[in-house]
């Protein structure tokens, strides 16, 4: 049996691709914490098993950290 992350960088061997972009992102929505962090680590992880594997690929991670409701204007309140 194998980890779902090499599973998941073996069918991305599959595709006939020069370089794999393993793009995430994170939209935080309320307070930080470390939840927000998961998608980083799993794009990570599927990256450095490629690499391992002898595949050329990068990792990509965007970042939005504007949230309107973050905080509301007493203006806005009824």
């Amino acid at each position: 049996m194998t980890h779902w992350i090499e599973n998941i960088a073996n069918e991305l061997i599959k595709r006939d691709v020069e370089e794999h972009i393993i793009a995430c992102g994170t939209s935080i929505s309320g307070s930080i914490h470390i939840g927000n962090s998961c998608d980083i680590f799993i794009a990570n992880a599927v990256g450095k098993k490629l690499r391992e594997k002898g595949k050329k690929a990068k990792t990509v991670w965007i970042a939005d950290d504007h949230d309107p409701l973050r905080k509301v204007w007493e203006c806005h309140i009824q």
